[in-house]
């Protein structure tokens, strides 16, 4: 597919994912549109039907090396811990948090940096 996931966090009401496009094909934005559609599709109650799952828009931010990427890492990590979901992030299942920290791979493949 040309793209890897780098790490994750699917929060209640939003998901962070650092994701690396390694080659030209599928780009980053395609593959989101695909992802929303078939969440919605797979998850949406019937009850719901017509009611978006996902905003049209995604965030992409550009992530400049390495550094960078730990750090935005850490601050996703973060998240579920200033929400006051978990006391630490790697408490949260649905993160890529456990895997970094060595504990046991996450629900989604990651290339760990």
């Amino acid at each position: 597919m040309g793209v890897d996931c780098l790490g994750y966090v699917l929060m209640p009401d939003h998901l962070h994912a650092l994701l690396l496009q390694q080659e030209e094909g599928l780009a980053v934005s395609e593959l989101m549109e695909r992802f929303k559609k078939f969440t919605s599709r797979k998850l949406r109650p019937a009850m719901y039907t017509g009611v978006s799952l996902w905003r049209r828009r995604y965030d992409d931010v550009p992530v400049p090396g390495t550094d960078a990427a730990k750090t935005k890492l850490i601050y996703m990590h973060g998240n579920p811990v200033r929400r006051g979901l978990v006391t630490t992030p790697e408490d949260y299942p649905w993160s890529s948090a456990r895997e970094y920290a060595g504990l046991e791979p996450g629900i989604v493949h990651i290339c760990l940096i």
